[in-house]
């Protein structure tokens, strides 16, 4: 009961835990959004106010300027109109005074003081003179806000402020539902990847991520994920199917070993020269069984241990052929041999081993009476050893496959024996001479397969 409350906890800790909408990594990307988005909001709104505040400043200066030429126009005009400061009409320099919005004081040669209009608190106040007919008959005090604006200036930068306040408002708003939205869908298909990930840690080898609406790298994520899940699937239903291909390949000589000893050693037979032999048979086979096993684990190793130098296939071929000679003469399978040279750089004995597999699976699925090719030549940049046979062909399905390790065609159980190593070791070693194989075959036509590699001048 421990044990199985330990697995369940296990599993449940497997699985994602979703807080909230958007969860913990959703919601950093939301806040980092909003941020990003708030601060470009600050910062084109302080680039516009200072900015409008430049302009309504250059406009402000220039009316200012003109303003102050204005008012003293009118207040010399009323004095010259006179002759004297008495009965003087001020009337339309105070107006112009008020529209501007500034504060207007006239002091004349004798220190009277007339106020036209009030002047604003924290004002900028100008003096100037007020001459006629060349002399100096008083002066005059404006004052003028100190911002420069007029009222009207003031109300516009007042109503651009808010506008911009209510858009940047309007868009803090926006940015943070597009945020939420984006962190959303990319937060979507993370947790799909994260739910299958558990799943599939906790033994659940079938579950796949599938389809998913998510940007390009996630989408790429799940597709890798998933390639990944058939791969391990794969690599599991091969184990099991050398563990059972294993098993039935020991009972039988082991069965026989234990019988033929347990009946010698109760007197029931004596060790004849043909029991030595059945013994010694069965032991044999057990040791390429072993001999299969440790030639795939050596050939995944391949690339790390090549004595690569100038190697010649046609060389390698022959050698090859001359090993398994006798083997296709006690099947009177006929083995015609077309080589030419075609050099390689190469680790001579690995690339042997690959000319054996190939030669052997043809003479495995080869008929009596039928014919084994080997050819060598040069074709181009590249060197090429095929080997074809009359055999019964592989499948389109099964032809992705059969390079697989350990992997057995349904065909192949029944009429051969084996661990399904072969091919799979001719793959490792091909690929660790930078080259590659090519597979022509069809059912009931024979199969042809035609290594590669990069050929030396």
């Amino acid at each position: 009961m421990s044990a199985l409350r330990q697995k369940r906890s296990g599993q449940r800790s497997s699985e994602p835990r979703h807080t909230g909408i958007l969860g913990p990594l959703g919601r950093r990307v939301a806040a980092g959004s909003l941020v990003i988005a708030l601060g470009s909001i600050a910062v084109l709104a302080i680039i516009t106010l200072i900015f409008l505040d430049f302009d309504l400043g250059s406009a402000g200066r220039e009316q200012e300027n003109s303003s102050r030429s204005a008012i003293a126009a009118a207040v010399r005009s009323a004095y010259l109109a006179q002759g004297s400061w008495a009965g003087a009409d001020l009337l339309p320099a105070k107006v112009l005074a008020e529209l501007q919005g500034v504060g207007l004081t006239v002091q004349t040669p004798s220190g009277e003081t007339t106020t036209l209009t009030e002047s604003a608190p924290s004002s900028r106040v100008f003096t100037l003179a007020v001459d006629a007919h060349g002399s100096k008959v008083g002066t005059l005090r404006i004052a003028i806000p100190a911002s420069g604006l007029s009222p009207e200036e003031q109300t516009l930068r007042k109503n651009l402020v808010n506008g911009i306040a209510i858009a940047a408002a309007v868009a803090a708003v926006l940015a943070l539902s597009a945020a939420v939205f984006a962190s959303r869908r990319i937060v979507a298909p993370i947790r799909t990847l994260t739910a299958a990930a558990g799943r599939f840690g906790a033994g659940e080898r079938s579950t796949r991520v599938g389809s998913v609406r998510a940007p390009g790298e996630l989408g790429q994520l799940a597709r890798a994920f998933d390639n990944m899940a058939s791969d391990l699937e794969r690599e599991d239903e091969l184990r099991r199917a050398l563990v059972a291909d294993v098993a039935h390949e020991l009972r039988t000589p082991l069965a026989i070993l234990r019988a033929h000893l347990e009946a010698v050693s109760q007197g029931l037979t004596d060790l004849s020269q043909a029991t030595v032999d059945s013994l010694t048979e069965e032991v044999q086979r057990l040791g390429r069984l072993v001999d299969d096993l440790g030639v795939l684990a050596a050939a995944q190793a391949a690339a790390l241990r090549l004595e690569r130098r100038p190697v010649d296939l046609a060389d390698v071929a022959s050698v090859a052929t001359e090993r398994l000679a006798h083997r296709f003469v006690d099947r009177e399978i006929s083995l015609v041999s077309t080589l030419e040279s075609a050099r390689v750089m190469g680790d001579a004995g690995r690339l042997e081993q690959a000319t054996v597999n190939l030669l052997s699976n043809a003479e495995k699925f080869s008929s009596p009476g039928s014919e084994v090719r080997i050819e060598v030549h040069r074709d181009g940049p590249h060197a090429e050893l095929s080997v074809s046979d009359d055999g019964p062909g592989i499948p389109p399905a099964e032809q992705r496959a059969i390079f697989d390790r350990f992997y057995r065609s349904a065909g192949a159980r029944v009429t051969t024996t084996g661990s399904g190593v072969g091919l799979a070791v001719v793959s490792e070693i091909v690929r660790a001479h930078d080259g590659w194989i090519e597979l022509q075959s069809s059912p009931g036509h024979g199969s042809t397969f035609r290594l590669l590699f990069p050929a030396l001048p």
